[in-house]
């Protein structure tokens, strides 16, 4: 897979965001199948710029980053 795509896991977790030959690369959002997330930027499928989660301070910058990476994930749908 490359560019932005979905994946269902097994264990019903899933990935949607941006892939680079099949790895996850670049902003996505994974959520696990108790409903929590961890969006963020991923480099060689790990994450290494996580987002803030159920932020409700929009002040922050962290909060500012989440916000981009799920306008980016739903703007992609």
């Amino acid at each position: 897979m490359h560019g932005f795509g979905v994946c269902r896991f097994a264990n019903r977790h899933w990935y949607e965001g941006a892939w680079r030959e099949g790895i996850r690369q670049g902003l996505g959002m994974y959520r696990f199948r108790n409903g929590e997330t961890q969006s963020g930027h991923r480099q060689n499928g790990l994450l290494d710029i996580p987002s803030a989660q159920n932020t409700t301070h929009l002040i922050s910058s962290i909060a500012i980053y989440h916000y981009k990476v799920l306008n980016v994930v739903q703007e992609a749908r």
